[in-house]
């Protein structure tokens, strides 16, 4: 496999590809928000980024990783995904 190229041929997002063992540390959270001014927010946020002002945010996920341990590794680290749909 080429470097960069992810290995399948399905579209999908993968914020947290890499070599971490969920049974050894750490803990995966999850949840969705409809929060008018959270929505409001994140809908400034891309249109400013992407110079359009069409886009509308009318929901945010967030994927939390806290505490993962790599695979031979001590440190602990932690990640954060926000997706806005």
């Amino acid at each position: 496999m080429a470097p960069g190229v992810f290995p399948s041929d399905r579209s999908l997002v993968a914020p947290f590809w890499t070599n971490y063992d969920y049974s050894q540390s750490g803990q995966v959270y999850y949840r969705e928000s409809l929060n008018a001014a959270d929505l409001s927010k994140a809908t400034s946020a891309i249109r400013t980024a992407l110079g359009d002002e069409s886009p509308t945010v009318t929901s945010i996920v967030v994927v939390t990783w806290e505490n993962m341990q790599g695979i031979g590794d001590s440190m602990n680290v932690s990640y954060q995904f926000v997706l806005f749909l």
